[in-house]
């Protein structure tokens, strides 16, 4: 008797926790498959076809930075609202010094409905290593 309540308990325990990790996986994006290789966007030239945005610091921009590339600084107040006031149905990347502000940048970008965004993953250190040109 004693092994059959704790078969039954587990066995529900197993189930609801199954259904747990599928109601997740369901509730949350993968960001990461709104990235580009910093390989792959320095073979891209023709930047016409989509703006670049550099989320570091004004500091950090004005030491170097993309040719064409706008600020828009993560830590400056008002971020959300300028967002919002980009055109939603142009392309976009997204870059920071390693990759992880510009990727919270895509998550707050997807959420407010743009759909062609993407982190330019590893930022300026991979972009560098992969021979993209800075200018000052």
């Amino acid at each position: 008797m004693n092994k059959i309540y704790w078969f039954k308990y587990s066995l529900h325990i197993s189930f609801l926790l199954l259904v747990f990790s599928v109601w997740s996986s369901c509730q949350t994006k993968n960001y990461r498959s709104f990235e580009i290789s910093a390989e792959d966007f320095v073979k891209m030239n023709d930047t016409d076809q989509f703006v670049i945005i550099d989320v570091r610091t004004e500091s950090e921009y004005e030491q170097s930075h993309l040719k064409n590339a706008i600020l828009m600084d993560i830590y400056s107040p008002g971020m959300t609202e300028r967002l919002n006031n980009l055109n939603k149905t142009k392309k976009y990347y997204v870059y920071c010094h390693s990759g992880i502000r510009s990727r919270s940048v895509i998550k707050l970008m997807r959420q407010q409905g743009f759909t062609d965004c993407y982190n330019i993953s590893g930022g300026t250190i991979k972009l560098a290593r992969a021979g993209a040109v800075f200018v000052n």
